[in-house]
C-alpha cells in the first residue's frame, strides 16, 4: 500500500494543471508547488499497483474534470481505477467542543447536502467506478460516526480514525 498527497482542492485529477489553474482560486501557487499525478514518483506508483484509489476532497469544479481524468488514466495505465466520494459531516471542531468545555460527541451527524450532490454528479459520470461512503454510513441524512462496537470511525467529519479505516476497508 502506498499513497501520493495531493493538496485538498488542488485538483486529484490527470490533467495537466494549466487547464483548470483558473479553479485554484486563491491556492494556486500552493496548488502549482504540490505534488500531482504526472510527478515520476505518481507514475512509478500507479504503473506498479494492482488497483488504485482516488479519495479526495472533491469539488464542484472537478467534476467538470473527472471523466477525461479517468479517460486519460485509462489510456495510459488500464484500467484498474475507483474514485473514492466524500464523505463530510457536520461535526463539530475538536477546537469548539475544547472552547464550550462539551467534548461528548453525538453517534450521527448530518451529512453535507453540498458534497453529497457532488458525490451525486461525479457518480452519474464514473458509475461503478465511483463508491459513495455516504452509502455505507448514513441513513436518512445522518451518518453515523462510530461502528457497531461504539468506536469513533471519522475524527472530525472527514478523517477516519484507524477503525474507521478498517470499517471502511
Amino acid at each position: 500500500i502506498a499513497s501520493i498527497t495531493i493538496n485538498a482542492g488542488c485538483g486529484n485529477l490527470y490533467i495537466k494543471k494549466e487547464k483548470f489553474i483558473k479553479n485554484l482560486n486563491n491556492d494556486s501557487i500552493s496548488c502549482i508547488r504540490s505534488g500531482d499525478l504526472f510527478s515520476n514518483e505518481s507514475h512509478d506508483l500507479i504503473k506498479n499497483a494492482d488497483l488504485v484509489i482516488f479519495a479526495s476532497a472533491w469539488r464542484k469544479w472537478e467534476v467538470n474534470y473527472i471523466q477525461q481524468s479517468y479517460e486519460n488514466l485509462i489510456k495510459v495505465y488500464g484500467s484498474k481505477f475507483l474514485f473514492w466520494g466524500n464523505k463530510d459531516l457536520d461535526f463539530p471542531s475538536v477546537k469548539k467542543l475544547y472552547e464550550t468545555g462539551q467534548f461528548k460527541i453525538n453517534t450521527t451527524y448530518p451529512k453535507r447536502l453540498k458534497t453529497s450532490q457532488i458525490n451525486d454528479d461525479i457518480k452519474v459520470q464514473l458509475g461503478e467506478f465511483f463508491i459513495d461512503p455516504y452509502k455505507f454510513f448514513c441513513r436518512n441524512k445522518k451518518c453515523s460516526v462510530v461502528n457497531n462496537e461504539g468506536d469513533l470511525i471519522i475524527y472530525d467529519g472527514f478523517h477516519l480514525t484507524i477503525k474507521g479505516a478498517m470499517f471502511f476497508g
